[in-house]
């Protein structure tokens, strides 16, 4: 199913495939980018900012991607190299949950996310491609801005709400057009960011 206006009734759960055979992830239990801290403030079924998602330096402001696929694996190699998890593991876990149904969400916006066991809070990495991509979204639209979302399983509720939380934010025509008028990273990072706590449905 595709997601034109994720919300918590619209967004499919995405495959846990963390118990399966292969690769298992690793959490980090110490440093910088410990799931903790920030990002532990988003583990809240009250409500979510996505400030709480990221951290400066989880902000792309020219990714370079030929496709869907190819987008997919290098963010989930990001998004590893961070977390100290494998990211084979991570793009299967991604594209597994994108047989679903394209994750694209409309307006050249795409949402990919998983839930993912070796998570203690949610985890968020944003990036401006260099050049749309095809995304395979209901209105045909190619994708130029992306948020990922990484969630521990079983957070049920919240896991929906954030993702709906991320999608009102970021369908904002001002939001949009400020995030197109910029490749600068931290300009990037302020405008996701200055936003106020989104409450969660």
């Amino acid at each position: 199913m595709a997601l034109p206006l994720p919300s918590s009734d619209s967004v499919v759960r995405s495959t846990d495939l963390s118990s399966s055979a292969g690769p298992r992830p690793v959490v980090p239990g110490r440093g910088r980018h410990a799931l903790g801290g920030r990002a532990a403030a988003a583990r809240n079924s009250s409500g979510v900012s996505i400030g709480s998602l990221l951290e400066p330096d989880r902000v792309f402001g020219s990714f370079a991607a030929g496709d869907k696929t190819d987008l997919l694996r290098l963010l989930a190699q990001r998004a590893a190299s961070v977390l100290a998890a494998d990211g084979d593991f991570l793009f299967d876990l991604l594209m597994a949950r994108e047989q679903l149904g394209s994750t694209a969400t409309g307006h050249g916006y795409a949402l990919p996310h998983t839930e993912w066991k070796g998570l203690t809070a949610f985890f968020g990495m944003f990036a401006r491609l260099a050049r749309p991509i095809a995304f395979g979204g209901l209105d045909g639209r190619r994708v130029d801005l992306v948020f990922l979302l990484l969630s521990p399983t079983d957070t049920g509720r919240a896991h929906l709400a954030t993702l709906a939380a991320i999608a009102r934010q970021l369908r904002s025509p001002t939001v949009a057009a400020k995030l197109r008028g910029t490749r600068d990273t931290q300009k990037l990072y302020q405008i996701l960011t200055v936003s106020p706590e989104i409450i969660a449905l």
